[in-house]
């Protein structure tokens, strides 16, 4: 019997995992050495599911500085509330 569809708060959390040890990689090797296999091999997914949320390692890029900027920006308003 096939798996029921993942919702969208289901793919959400999957892509934040991917995205958790795509930076995992790159602070402990470098972006150089971020591939899709080992983002595969560290979260147990198949080569092809890796795919359906991410098509290419720009794509996960983009998504990773984006994360990034979210988080800074609001690092950024809580300081500044602060004051």
């Amino acid at each position: 019997m096939p798996r029921a569809r993942m919702d969208e708060a289901e793919i959400s959390i999957k892509k934040e995992k991917i995205l958790d040890i795509a930076a995992q990689i790159i602070m402990e090797d470098g972006y150089q050495s971020l591939s899709m296999r080992k983002i595969g091999l560290r979260i147990g997914m198949t080569a092809a599911n890796r795919y359906n949320y991410y098509s290419n390692k720009d794509e996960l890029n983009i998504a990773i500085r984006m994360r990034a900027g979210r988080i800074l920006y609001g690092d950024l308003l809580k300081a500044h509330e602060i004051r």
